[in-house]
């Protein structure tokens, strides 16, 4: 929308709204009382403005960021047309988004009556796709008011994983949800891994969904919003939270495990937690019990003080969380099984299917060097953790399953996978250096019923890594 006309009276800006407000972009507005010029709509508004004053905030392009007084001259434009905050709520708008249009487009501005954003917070979705179309959209950073590093940027030497010469050429696509596949063969030779920050921001104002969070001018998705339920289902309000999924731990077990677990552990006192339980993951609700946490699990959430963490890395600060979770699940599943050292443990058809087309001639092979079957199917987590705590060499296909080992096998021992041609990834290169195990790998190409292991491959491997 575009406005043109002409401001008969400017509105005046309250200069005793504390510094840190109008660092963050708001400012209390006053109405003169009296405008001789008005339409009749408008002078309707004006008293709503006056019993009720406005709150506005300006979420910047990314330029130059709205002065004052230009925020003064379009929270007016907004008046003389008749945009009253007060009038808009009773038609089933939130926000009255003014795009300032032409070569000088600076930004956006949402403003919001006090007092009435919890009702009106359904429509926070709307309006932030509003803005991102707009390309005014802001993301975690942008949008909160304090952001902290909890640890910085951290890097280390690392020895590179073990494989054959040729098994590089053989991968052709990344695996979905993670770095494209040039990232992911340069991370299979690397001398020295790189350990991105910590990073805690704070948010206010926040709806929480089960499609993500919304947010002043922006939002987060772990997948696509469903309209209805957002509609018709009850918002509750809650003080503080802490919000812990991410994309990928939303669709990965092993994410969710290895990202969204530890990230829990930063939970602080008075902060719900929201951390997602999924049914169809059997083991998600065994760990969470496990670890002794309270996730507070509702369909929409209002919440004032909403913190969200960028905790993707497998630095210092991971290392500590992951050694809590270890000591936890080691009074939750005290013991071991009986089983030899050496074990193969089979994904079947658990999760993402990533069976092995010639999986009978592996194990005989594997069993021929001392190797016993594990089967993931059927097996509880207690089951998992305590036949692996003192497994000295896994082989397995790549997946979510591995991440089971991470807080269960002990350092020194080592670890071989099949890496899927069509799945590459080297995520597990970062997760065995966090645990203190040597791994290796082999590429496993697809197959009419899966993938194909070439034994001379798989044999030749683990003569590499002394077996």
């Amino acid at each position: 929308m575009s406005f043109a006309s002409n401001v008969d009276n400017p509105v005046n800006v309250d200069r005793n709204v504390s510094s840190p407000a109008r660092e963050r972009g708001h400012a209390r507005l006053h109405v003169p009382a009296q405008k001789r010029h008005a339409a009749p709509e408008t002078q309707s508004c004006l008293k709503h403005t006056q019993k009720r004053p406005l709150r506005l905030r300006v979420a910047t392009s990314g330029e130059v960021p709205l002065t004052e007084p230009e925020n003064a001259r379009a929270k007016a434009r907004c008046l003389q047309h008749g945009f009253c905050l007060r009038c808009c709520v009773r038609r089933g708008i939130e926000s009255c988004v003014i795009c300032l249009t032409g070569r000088y487009l600076k930004g956006i501005i949402l403003i919001t009556g006090r007092g009435e954003t919890i009702m009106w917070a359904r429509f926070k979705p709307l309006t932030n796709k509003i803005a991102d179309r707009l390309g005014n959209g802001r993301d975690l950073a942008g949008a909160a008011v304090e952001t902290v590093v909890e640890q910085p940027e951290e890097v280390e030497p690392h020895l590179p994983p073990i494989f054959l010469p040729d098994q590089l050429g053989k991968a052709t696509q990344g695996s979905p949800g993670h770095q494209a596949l040039e990232a992911e063969i340069a991370q299979a030779t690397r001398t020295e891994l790189v350990h991105t920050a910590v990073l805690r921001h704070t948010l206010e104002n926040c709806l929480v969904h089960p499609a993500g969070i919304d947010f002043a001018g922006g939002s987060f998705r772990i997948h696509p919003l469903k309209l209805l339920p957002l509609a018709t289902s009850r918002i509750e309000r809650v003080p503080r939270a802490l919000y812990c999924m991410s994309g990928v731990s939303h669709t990965f077990f092993g994410h969710w495990l290895q990202d969204a677990c530890p990230t829990a552990l930063l939970q602080k006192e008075g902060e719900a937690l929201l951390l997602t339980n999924p049914p169809a993951w059997q083991h998600a609700g065994q760990y969470v019990q496990a670890f002794g946490f309270r996730p507070q699990l509702r369909h929409l959430l209002y919440v004032d003080q909403l913190t969200v963490y960028e905790d993707h890395g497998q630095g210092s600060s991971k290392r500590r969380r992951y050694a809590e979770l270890r000591r936890r699940l080691e009074v939750a599943y005290p013991g071991s099984s009986q089983g030899g050292s050496r074990v193969y443990f089979r994904r079947g058809a658990t999760g993402i299917a990533r069976l092995i087309a010639n999986e009978d001639a592996v194990i005989d092979s594997l069993k021929a060097r001392g190797f016993e079957v594990f089967d993931l199917l059927g097996a509880s987590a207690q089951d998992i953790i305590n036949r692996f705590r003192h497994a000295d060499f896994v082989v397995s296909v790549d997946g979510s399953h591995l991440n089971h080992l991470y807080f269960t096998m002990q350092s020194g021992a080592k670890m071989m996978t099949f890496v899927p041609a069509n799945r590459f990834t080297m995520n597990q290169v970062g997760y065995c250096t966090a645990a203190g195990l040597r791994y290796g790998f082999m590429v496993a190409e697809p197959a009419a019923a899966g993938y194909v292991v070439s034994i001379p491959e798989m044999n030749a491997t683990l003569d590499l890594m002394g077996i």
